[in-house]
């Protein structure tokens, strides 16, 4: 059985008062886009998106698209802040790290409110989701 970790989210991100677009993918494409909200109560769809880099992000230094926790990533365990151990097709254990962050002049004022859900896949039988957990990340910050 080979295990991957997933990452999906949703939320707000706001800077004075202001939503702001990050760089992400969706289907694929990568496009500066907002975060999708919190969906309505009895909605079909969850609104989380797939956490990732994508290859035209400023911050994203290998110029590949980057999902977290996928074993057939393009740079192997280059990444340090997406590894498994001891090797990436086979290790046991993933070591992960997500730092967003935002820049502003004295007295911006960030927002967030996001949710994330986390799953544990069985690559081996069908994407199988052997574990899930969900959490949320709320502060502000001036």
């Amino acid at each position: 059985m080979r295990r991957i970790p997933a990452v999906h989210f949703r939320g707000e991100l706001e800077v004075n008062g202001q939503p702001v677009r990050f760089i992400t993918k969706e289907h694929g494409v990568p496009a500066p886009r907002l975060m999708r909200s919190r969906p309505g109560q009895g909605s079909a769809d969850d609104h989380f998106i797939e956490d990732g880099q994508a290859a035209s992000s400023p911050a994203n230094p290998f110029h590949v698209d980057l999902d977290y926790g996928h074993r057939d990533a393009a740079v192997g365990n280059g990444n340090l802040n997406d590894m498994y151990l001891v090797k990436r097709r086979s290790g046991e254990q993933y070591a992960g790290r997500d730092t967003p962050g935002g820049v502003g002049a004295p007295g911006t004022f960030f927002k967030t409110d996001v949710d994330f859900r986390g799953h544990l896949i069985d690559v081996c039988n069908d994407g199988r989701v052997l574990f899930t957990r969900e959490w949320t990340v709320n502060c502000q910050v001036s």
